[in-house]
C-alpha cells in the first residue's frame, strides 16, 4: 500500500480511497483519478504541466490527450468537495492549495511570477 498525505488529504493510492480531515470525511477515486491525486501531492505546492502530470502516472492510466488532465482533476475536485471553483483559466499548470481542508486548483501560466 502507498500512503499519500498533505494538508487535510490523506490518500491510499493503491484503492483510490481519500480521507479528508478535520471532517473524517472518506470518498473513493477511480484508479486514474488517484494517479492524478498522488502526482499532485508528490508535488504539492509546485506548478507542473499537464504533461509532466501525465508522464508521472501509471501508463495504464493516462487519457489518451492531455486535455484530459484537466476534467481529471475538476472530476476530483468535484469528489472531494473542495473549495469553489477558481476562475476560468487555461489549466496550464496545477498545482495542489491546501488552507484549512483540501484544494486543487487549476493555474492559468500568466497566474506565476517565474
Amino acid at each position: 500500500m502507498r500512503f499519500l498525505a498533505y494538508g487535510g488529504v490523506e490518500l491510499n493510492a493503491s484503492t483510490g480511497l481519500v480521507r479528508l480531515y478535520p471532517e473524517r470525511r472518506a470518498v473513493l477515486l477511480s484508479s486514474q483519478q488517484a494517479d492524478v491525486l498522488a502526482v499532485l501531492i508528490d508535488r504539492a505546492g509546485k506548478p507542473c504541466r499537464r504533461d509532466e502530470i501525465a508522464v508521472a502516472m501509471s501508463e495504464g492510466s493516462r487519457p489518451p490527450t492531455m486535455a484530459q488532465i484537466g476534467v481529471i482533476i475538476s472530476n476530483i475536485r468535484n469528489k472531494l468537495g473542495t473549495h469553489p471553483r477558481p476562475r476560468r483559466c487555461s489549466g496550464l499548470r496545477c498545482s495542489v492549495q491546501v488552507e484549512d481542508r483540501a484544494g486543487l486548483e487549476l493555474w492559468d501560466e500568466r497566474d506565476s511570477d517565474d
